[in-house]
């Protein structure tokens, strides 16, 4: 499980690899004092992504992360977006999932 440190730490040491400036915004989740993930939203120039790290009980994507685009750092449904739905991935992957998806910018309305 990611926690907001340790995804922030993976994002920006990407991003300066590929020359990118992003500003990562994550919060930890926490029930009940027990550390789930954390979540938030990462954004370079007009792109923008939501990720979350809290796992699922559902077997198939028990072990991976979520990520997918959105409008702003206000939008956690992305309804409106053409390509706004929902990527699972394993956590060793997720911050060059993020980075990749911030530079190909797709989803986002123009």
């Amino acid at each position: 499980m990611l926690f907001a440190t340790k995804l922030k730490n993976s994002l920006t040491k990407l991003a300066e690899q590929h020359g990118m400036e992003i500003k990562v915004e994550l919060k930890n989740i926490a029930v009940n004092g027990q550390r789930r993930g954390c979540s938030g939203f990462v954004t370079c120039g007009d792109s923008c992504v939501y990720v979350n790290t809290e796992h699922s009980c559902y077997g198939p994507i028990s072990d991976k992360s979520m990520c997918r685009y959105a409008k702003d750092t206000e939008d956690f449904s992305s309804n409106g977006l053409k390509n706004g739905y929902n990527q699972f991935v394993a956590d060793d992957f997720l911050a060059a999932k993020v980075i990749s998806m911030l530079k190909n910018g797709k989803g986002i309305p123009r």
